[in-house]
């Protein structure tokens, strides 16, 4: 007999929420998804945070953080394309939704505001993306993309380059939320901290504490 595999559900939200936590962390010199703030480990405090904008919620990295965000209402997948950098980690957390728009953060944005995700999801509903955009410069990360958008990932990632993520911008309709928006979700920002190295967690640290 077959195994039994209980279809997932949709958010009754209309849109997921994917976590990429498959990086290497080689500039901080440590998992990053395992760092403390106030005491609690970083993915779990992001989980946390897009649990207030949504209901199903996917973490692309290893098993082992399962217990991280255990009692949170999230799943953990590896990726489909270890290697190929963030881009591999949506198309694997795409293929891993029910919703048909997904919200896409990374495991080490601990300030991310409720409003600037709902303004993301919203901005996505008759495009294929939305990605933030501060002056001249685009964001990757906070963004949304709709599951549709998997076909292009894949053809991206079937070349020999590892493309970034805002790469599938220019291959999908997009929507680009311009600052003006941005900050009347978020004022300061603080959606776009994120730490890479131990310089960046030592601000962010005592900023948040």
């Amino acid at each position: 007999m077959g195994r039994l595999t209980l279809p997932r559900l949709a958010s009754p939200a209309g849109w997921a929420a994917i976590v990429l936590a498959g990086g290497q962390s080689r500039r901080m010199g440590r998992d990053k998804a395992l760092l403390e703030l106030n005491g609690e480990p970083l993915l779990r405090r992001v989980v946390r945070r897009l649990a207030e904008v949504t209901n199903e919620i996917v973490v692309v990295g290893s098993m082992e953080y399962a217990p991280l965000v255990e009692g949170l209402n999230a799943t953990v997948v590896p990726d489909r394309w270890p290697g190929r950098g963030p881009l591999g980690g949506l198309g694997t957390g795409l293929a891993a939704v029910a919703s048909p728009v997904a919200l896409v953060v990374g495991c080490d944005m601990p300030a991310l505001a409720p409003a600037l995700l709902l303004l993301l999801a919203d901005a996505c509903a008759d495009h294929d993306a939305a990605f933030p955009r501060l002056g001249d410069r685009l964001e990757p990360l906070p963004a949304a993309c709709r599951t549709s958008i998997l076909p292009a990932i894949e053809r991206l990632l079937a070349g020999t380059d590892d493309p970034p993520l805002q790469g599938i911008a220019s291959a999908v309709r997009t929507r680009y939320v311009e600052e003006s928006a941005i900050r009347l979700a978020d004022p300061a920002l603080q959606s776009f901290l994120n730490l890479n190295t131990p310089d960046d967690f030592a601000r962010v640290a005592q900023l948040l504490t």
